[in-house]
């Protein structure tokens, strides 16, 4: 499964918009009774982190909004690339359509 942050950069120019896909930092398969939304970074996953902030930052200098899933690793990647950011709760569902595996995992 392909989890991705969803970043929208503040107005660029002519009012255009610019869309960042980031994926998550590596995560652990240490525990497999864990599912899948629940599996947190690795050793070399957190590591990772210290060394994509800047990039990632300096890429999304005017961030606007950032949307992440509630997976943990997706969660942890986040907070420890901008130790910053401001978190808003929503209560809608992620999941508009999914197959087998995606709805045993959530």
């Amino acid at each position: 499964m392909l989890t991705l942050w969803l970043i929208i950069d503040r107005d660029v120019g002519n009012f255009m918009k610019k869309l960042h896909l980031i994926r998550h930092a590596k995560s652990s398969w240490a525990d497999p009774e864990l599912k899948d939304k629940q599996r947190p970074l690795n050793k070399r996953g957190i590591k990772a982190c210290g060394v994509m902030a800047r990039p990632i930052l300096m890429a999304a200098s005017e961030l606007d909004t950032i949307f992440c899933s509630p997976a943990v690793r997706t969660q942890q990647t986040i907070e420890l690339i901008d130790k910053n950011l401001k978190k808003i709760s929503f209560t809608g569902s992620w999941i508009i359509a999914c197959t087998p595996l995606t709805r045993r995992n959530y």
